[in-house]
């Protein structure tokens, strides 16, 4: 939250803010690795080791909302998200890879 409140109010990028949303969906899109972290901490640690620090702000943003509405920690709206085919977690939540039809009709969501 810390690093959100000086990019946006003092202009300073010094950090991206990792959140219990921005941490749930780093893992579940397995940005923090193939066997994602345990902390909040050690996504922040892996996120700023690869992503280019123009796009913190942006990507924090844009995940903590994701995170509120679409990415819920508790029943995922992964039927109806644009990213279930691109997303590991999503993919094996609707076992797009092993049952044709889920695979067509979760594509018709993303068009």
């Amino acid at each position: 939250m810390g690093y959100s409140v000086l990019s946006i109010v003092w202009g300073k990028n010094a950090g991206i803010g990792v959140d219990a949303h921005v941490h749930r969906i780093a893992n579940r899109l397995q940005w923090a690795g193939p066997k994602g972290t345990k902390t909040p901490e050690q996504t922040w640690a892996v996120l700023e080791s690869w992503l280019p620090a123009d796009f913190w702000l942006e990507v924090n943003i844009l995940l903590v909302g994701f995170g509120q509405d679409q990415c819920l920690p508790i029943h995922p709206k992964c039927s109806t998200c644009r990213l279930n085919q691109y997303c590991p977690f999503g993919v094996k939540e609707l076992k797009l890879g092993t049952q044709p039809q889920l695979r067509k009709k979760a594509k018709r969501t993303v068009d």
